[in-house]
């Protein structure tokens, strides 16, 4: 039954008016227009929920997003803190290495020179030795020209000690420089002045060879002959009087050779020095 004819019957039923046609319609099209709205506030309404359950859906996932992250970050924290912490560890280490491989170069070069310094000094001894016995030498050759028939036999024949050999020369300083301590010392009339010449020249060979592996080392002799006296590289060990020759102050004799090391007195030179009488030395 449709609504217009419902709506009639209901009218003549209750003595009314019967609803005029127009109205009725405009009735039924506003029903119609109801139950559109119905249904679709029903869709809509459906809808809706359906989006809010995505909209809850998606704040769950965007929380354990930001848990994740959170603990992601903090992760990568903890990572970047430890690698700097290493990093730190390493740097330190390798700067401890450098340290300790440079404190040992220097003890190396300090045990080094310490050393070199010991047979420096240790070499000082034989070149003192050296000295004496080229002095003595060259004091037994002029009092053995002073010796009748010595001086001449060697103006007899001057030109006997340039014919030996530097070879034989050393030969016969060795023999006199190794000769057994017990063995007596020869006369000085058995001894010629080839043979003292002889040693003498190995001696001076060996002085030399000394004192240029000195000189390698930096080690030189402090120079005394007409220099003036410098506490800083002498030592005076005896006085004489000045004289109109020799100046107060200045160096006349040195008793024992010193020897520098660079800008450094490694032994004083002990010297006999010039003074006036009211100098004090």
């Amino acid at each position: 039954m449709s609504a217009d004819n419902w709506l009639a019957r209901l009218a003549r039923r209750f003595g009314l008016t019967p609803i005029p046609a127009n109205v009725a319609e405009s009735l039924t099209e506003l029903q119609t227009t109801v139950a559109a709205l119905t249904q679709v506030q029903s869709q809509t309404q459906t809808t809706l929920k359906a989006l809010q359950e995505a909209v809850e859906k998606l704040e769950k996932q965007q929380a354990r997003a930001g848990k994740e992250q959170f603990k992601a970050n903090a992760l990568a924290e903890t990572h970047l803190k430890n690698f700097k912490t290493a990093l730190e560890q390493l740097r330190e280490a390798e700067s401890y290495r450098d340290r300790e491989l440079e404190r040992l170069r220097e003890k190396l070069a300090t045990t080094r020179d310490e050393g070199r310094l010991e047979i420096i000094k240790g070499v000082l001894p034989v070149l003192d030795g050296l000295d004496e016995a080229i002095a003595s030498g060259e004091r037994l050759m002029k009092n053995k020209a002073q010796i009748p028939g010595t001086a001449r036999e060697q103006h007899a024949n001057p030109k006997s000690q340039t014919s030996n050999s530097i070879r034989q020369r050393l030969r016969a300083a060795a023999k006199i420089l190794f000769a057994p301590p017990a063995a007596e010392p020869a006369p000085i009339e058995t001894l010629s002045p080839e043979a003292v010449a002889a040693w003498l020249q190995g001696l001076s060979f060996v002085q030399d060879r000394l004192l240029a592996v000195l000189a390698a080392e930096g080690v030189h002799p402090i120079e005394t002959e007409a220099e003036p006296f410098d506490p800083h590289w002498h030592v005076a060990i005896e006085t004489v009087a000045a004289s109109d020759g020799v100046e107060s102050g200045a160096i006349v004799r040195e008793l024992r050779r010193g020897y520098a090391l660079g800008e450094t007195a490694l032994r004083y030179a002990e010297v006999v020095v010039a003074r006036e009488p009211e100098d004090n030395l």
